[in-house]
């Protein structure tokens, strides 16, 4: 079972899951309005943190994948809501093992609203049977990289906040997707950081995706704390803004992460940047709908 079945994650576990043998289930927001993922056995509707059809409820489920995550309202009312569903459906599959998607943004000196969230969720894991997957920054023609290509397609500066040489790891979505199909597969229990081996600085990646754009790179740095201060009261005052604190807040806490147990327990080496932009057409990205 696999919540989130619909989404830009969601849809490529889905496919793998299917590609590799699997009988792959799905929870899905609203199934009258998604197109789900081709090869699934079934779907059902799933709406947080504890609406869900029955019938799904009556299925033997040996790998539940919760890869669902609700950003819909507000920060402090998503966490409570995302901490909830994951209790909810840990109570009603208590017999299935499970497979947390994450991210590398949680850990113990994060600073995000979303990065603490996450590691709430990752504690009420049994780390004795159950898998959590930390992925790094998602690349693929969805999620929150189109939105990023689109943006700093845009911007004519690209702005750099606290610093230039914060760390991070970027994976494919096929690479992150195949990762939990292999890690779960294989076993393996406790806590799996996926993402290419050696860290990008935050500059290097956005000059990485700007080459990859085509256009000329121009930085400008700003001061964190100051910029943090000035979003939150813009936030405060009903603004929106290309960047907001929780983005600035996520940036903050970046930390590397070691590859090496991860890549050999993988049998392959997840993809870098720019291996990753090769495969990927810009002019595609940036003219997708979000």
């Amino acid at each position: 079972m696999i919540s989130g079945a619909d989404g830009f994650l969601g849809g490529a576990l889905s496919s793998a899951f299917v590609r590799s043998g699997w009988n792959v289930f799905g929870l899905v927001r609203d199934l009258a309005a998604k197109a789900i993922p081709a090869g699934l056995s079934d779907a059902f509707d799933y709406s947080f943190p504890d609406q869900i059809a029955e019938d799904a409820l009556r299925l033997p489920i040996d790998l539940f994948v919760h890869n669902a995550f609700t950003s819909r309202l507000d920060v402090k009312t998503d966490s409570a809501i995302n901490i909830e569903a994951t209790r909810f459906l840990l109570q009603q599959f208590p017999r299935s093992r499970f497979a947390l998607i994450s991210t590398m943004s949680s850990h113990a000196g994060a600073y995000s609203r979303y990065g603490r969230t996450k590691l709430r969720m990752e504690s009420m894991m049994d780390s004795a049977r159950d898998l959590i997957v930390r992925p790094g920054f998602i690349v693929g023609n969805g999620g929150i990289f189109r939105r990023l290509a689109k943006s700093l397609a845009k911007l004519p500066v690209v702005p750099l906040f606290y610093g230039s040489s914060r760390p991070i790891h970027t994976v494919a979505l096929d690479d992150i997707s195949r990762s939990v199909v292999r890690l779960a597969e294989s076993q393996r229990t406790g806590t799996w950081p996926v993402g290419e081996e050696a860290p990008l600085t935050i500059r290097e990646f956005y000059g990485t995706i700007l080459d990859w754009l085509g256009n000329k790179q121009r930085f400008l740095p700003f001061p964190g704390e100051l910029s943090l201060l000035l979003l939150r009261i813009a936030e405060s005052c009903g603004m929106r803004l290309p960047f907001t604190a929780e983005n600035l807040l996520g940036l903050k806490g970046l930390i590397p992460y070691d590859m090496a147990p991860t890549v050999e327990a993988l049998g392959f080496r997840p993809s870098t940047l720019r291996e990753t932009l090769a495969r990927m057409d810009p002019a595609t990205v940036c003219a997708s709908e979000d």
